[in-house]
């Protein structure tokens, strides 16, 4: 009997780590990011760089619902075609720029936040300088 208890613990233990791992895979496969971080290299502080683009693909078989998609300073999210989801297979972008207000490099990130609070993020870099 006690062989029989501590195999269904070991059942019930593998389920709970199935649960646990399963929306951080689902995280990691709902949106294909591209590229993968954007650096826009040295800026002249208190100037905007030239934005890049990021790509975002939906890549299940199921709509994604944004709640958010933000920056965190001094990134600035300058527009973006996402309309707040994306059915399967479909693409939008965000224009990304930088506006440092100090010298030195600056990370930081652009983060979705979609269905069930999941989250996806590039990694963003600049370096502040001053005018010459």
């Amino acid at each position: 009997m006690s062989r029989m208890k501590s195999s269904l613990y070991a059942f019930l233990a593998l389920l709970l780590m199935i649960g646990v791992a399963a929306p951080a895979l689902a995280k990691a496969q709902s949106l294909k990011l591209n590229p993968t971080s954007l650096n826009f290299g040295n800026v002249v502080i208190g100037t905007t760089s030239p934005a890049q683009t990021l790509f975002a693909t939906n890549v299940i078989n199921s709509k994604d619902k944004f709640f958010s998609i933000t920056t965190s300073a001094p990134f600035l999210k300058e527009s973006d075609t996402c309309n707040r989801s994306l059915n399967s297979g479909q693409t939008c972008h965000i224009d990304v720029a930088c506006r440092p207000t100090m010298s030195g490099t600056v990370t930081g990130t652009l983060t979705f936040v979609l269905n069930g609070h999941k989250r996806a993020t590039v990694g963003t870099t600049c370096t502040g300088t001053s005018a010459t």
